[in-house]
């Protein structure tokens, strides 16, 4: 009799501890099934923050619908590059184009080495010098509208004459970590009045910028500029597989430079006397190379 009590009691309590098992399995089930769909819904989110932010930063850069679209006043005559320096430029002077992204550091740094010195080869009429807003860095690189904007800006501020002082007040105030970009503010108001757009310039400018109203041009430029090849740029250089490269490429990277049309690869060599006369010198032999 005490056996089949014994084993009553057992099997009552094998069967309650089967149950809590049980209902301790479920439990755990129910817990991992929620961390999964919190999860889930963890990455779904962050996925939707992500694509709103792509959206609201392209639509940043996007044109006004109801805004008309220009091309800066001063277009060089292929229509592709902004002319800094309009009528002032000597008969024989030297074509200087430049290619540069305000996201791009190393841009930064050549600006701020040898910025004045272009400056001032144009103002004395030694060199007609051409602006190339690039996106590039912004577009394909950090996946970012900064570039586009500060060069709709620097297209806009042609319409008052102010190109080149904003190209270089953007390029003064890069941001030390590339990547961080321009505020709204910064291109619209803080760097246009530091490069002397006031009054009723200001309010224009703040008009085109506001609708957007140079980005096609900027964009059709940027295609150029990627699509532009270099003329004998194999014998310019004498390594004809890299160079080939480079021609059929189109100009892909920034800062580059061109006079009257051949690519310049040694103002570096004028570093340490970043004079007018150097860098004069240094682009008048870049023309005869080849």
């Amino acid at each position: 009799m005490s056996k089949r009590k014994d084993n009553a009691s057992h099997t009552g309590t094998s069967k309650r501890d089967q149950l809590r098992q049980q209902q301790a399995q479920a439990a755990k089930a129910a817990k991992t099934k929620q961390f999964i769909t919190l999860a889930v819904a963890g990455v779904a989110l962050a996925a939707l923050v992500v694509t709103i932010l792509v959206v609201a930063l392209r639509n940043r850069a996007e044109p006004d619908p109801s805004a008309t679209q220009i091309a800066p006043p001063n277009a060089s005559p292929d229509g592709y590059s902004i002319v800094a320096n309009p009528g002032k430029a000597k008969d024989g002077a030297i074509v200087f184009d430049i290619h540069s992204d305000y996201q791009c550091p190393a841009c930064a740094t050549y600006e701020k080495h040898f910025g004045d010195a272009f400056r001032e080869l144009a103002e004395r009429g030694d060199i007609e010098l051409r602006i190339h807003p690039r996106t590039m860095v912004g577009d394909v690189i950090l996946g970012n509208d900064s570039s586009i904007r500060a060069s709709v800006a620097v297209a806009c501020a042609d319409t008052v004459g102010k190109a080149l002082d904003l190209h270089s007040t953007i390029f003064a105030n890069q941001p030390l970590r590339e990547g961080d970009g321009y505020t709204e503010d910064q291109l619209r108001n803080i760097f246009p009045e530091e490069a002397g757009i006031v009054g009723d310039d200001l309010t224009k400018f703040q008009q085109c910028y506001d609708g957007r109203q140079t980005i096609e041009w900027v964009r059709a430029s940027e295609k150029e500029g990627w699509d532009h090849t270099i003329p004998d740029a194999t014998k310019l250089y004498g390594n004809e597989d890299g160079y080939q490269r480079y021609e059929m490429l189109g100009i892909r990277a920034t800062p580059t430079f061109l006079a009257n049309g051949k690519l310049v690869t040694n103002l570096p060599d004028a570093a340490q006397n970043p004079s007018a006369d150097a860098v004069l010198a240094v682009l008048q032999a870049a023309t005869e190379v080849g």
